[in-house]
């Protein structure tokens, strides 16, 4: 079986690998948080006592949409495609912050957060 890993909170939290059954999932719906709730659910049914191996990091904050739209027009400004900026947090702003990432030496795993994206 095909995955890909995926780290969700970012390196700070847990490692998950992605199956075929989670692109169905988004079938209904395209949103990864939205996929990763319903496969969550469908284990703890599975094994009442299946969790998360390790915990999501409480300190991280995510971004409103305004600070999306400043960290995309960010990104712009210092030569990366971040598509349009229109203050959601879709691929081309996620590839370009990972971009970002690894040009400043950060460790690029795509979590776009509060702290993540001090010093953009």
């Amino acid at each position: 079986m095909k995955a890909n890993l995926w780290l969700p909170a970012g390196i700070k939290g847990p490692a998950l690998l992605r199956g075929k059954n989670f692109s169905v999932i988004k079938v209904y719906n395209n949103a990864d948080h939205y996929a990763l709730a319903i496969s969550t659910i469908a284990k703890k049914l599975n094994n009442p006592n299946w969790d998360f191996k390790k915990s999501w990091p409480r300190e991280e904050r995510g971004l409103s949409a305004n600070e999306v739209m400043n960290l995309q027009l960010s990104l712009q400004r210092k030569g990366f495609d971040i598509g349009k900026a229109d203050g959601v947090l879709g691929k081309k702003t996620r590839a370009a912050f990972i971009k970002w990432q690894k040009q400043n030496g950060k460790i690029a795993d795509g979590f776009i957060s509060k702290n993540s994206s001090i010093g953009l």
